[in-house]
């Protein structure tokens, strides 16, 4: 649906990042006007894999000097999203997300990076927060002996990382506090 959508509104620049060769046959099967599509071999241990394949995409192409707009398959665009990100004041940002309306953090189901310095802190905090999950699976033994819990989302370590470069230091503020880490099991 996202795909139909995003060709509705006139673009045909974007890439689907599907699992495997197979999947992605399928879909430049069914939609042959796609803009492309990819996956990834490369092995991480935390998380599904195919969420944090985005943000490997999202960090290497911004390095590379790309715009990329990341969105989640169950967004729709009613308007030309274009409009807003490439108007005052949004034109000026480097890295735009929106407020989760649970946990009033980060929601990272849409993230834009424009304009990003390859070495510069948009992309810094998003190829630093998949190190840091790489990280927080690696040290499973560690957490357990600790008392703490061996997993953090995706979307509360992004926003973690964020926040580290605004305030210019790392903090870890969703991950690390019981009360605020949604990873917990009920």
């Amino acid at each position: 649906m996202l795909a139909w959508n995003i060709m509705q509104a006139g673009y045909y620049h974007f890439v689907v990042i599907l699992q495997t060769p197979e999947l992605c046959e399928r879909a430049m099967k069914a939609w042959p006007e796609l803009g492309g599509c990819v996956w990834s071999s490369y092995e991480m241990g935390s998380h599904p894999k195919g969420l944090l394949d985005r943000y490997v995409f999202m960090s290497r192409a911004a390095r590379l000097g790309y715009n990329v707009f990341l969105t989640d398959s169950d967004t729709i665009f009613l308007n030309d999203i274009y409009l807003a990100l490439k108007s005052p004041p949004l034109r000026e940002a480097a890295l735009i997300s929106h407020r989760d309306t649970g946990n009033g953090w980060l929601n990272v189901g849409t993230m834009y990076i424009q304009n990003a310095r390859p070495d510069g802190p948009a992309v810094y905090a998003i190829a630093e927060a998949l190190d840091r999950l790489e990280r927080w699976h690696d040290a499973q033994a560690e957490m357990a002996a600790r008392g703490r819990f061996h997993s953090c989302w995706e979307q509360m370590q992004v926003a973690d990382t964020v926040f580290s470069v605004i305030v210019g230091r790392p903090i870890a503020y969703n991950c690390w506090n019981d009360e605020r880490n949604e990873t917990l099991p009920a």
